[in-house]
């Protein structure tokens, strides 16, 4: 009897971390489609200062595609796609490892 309760027990919380998770990214995907005008341009804004600075795509239309994608990364505080994350991962990585190996054989 134990083994049942404790089986139940696992599966409600396995089902309530499950459900959570995906309401918690519908969620973010429905904020987006629920903004005024306003709120959406100063997300466009808000991206295309943070691609300025890295040098991605600043196209308004990417922008915006990039926003309303469920498969869309916000690691770095904005909609990015999963290549412009993997492009910023490597150049944090260089900054943080590569870098200060050039600096010290220089020196």
């Amino acid at each position: 009897m134990k083994k049942v309760f404790v089986l139940c027990l696992v599966f409600l919380v396995f089902s309530f971390i499950t459900v959570t998770t995906v309401l918690a990214e519908e969620s973010q995907q429905n904020s987006l489609s629920n903004m005024s005008l306003i709120e959406k341009s100063e997300k466009v804004e808000e991206s295309k200062k943070f691609r300025e600075e890295f040098g991605l795509n600043m196209n308004n239309e990417h922008i915006l595609e990039v926003l309303l994608s469920k498969n869309s990364s916000y690691k770095y505080g904005v909609a990015l796609t999963m290549e412009e994350e993997k492009e910023i991962d490597r150049r944090v990585y260089n900054q943080q490892n590569i870098i200060p190996l050039i600096k010290e054989y220089i020196h």
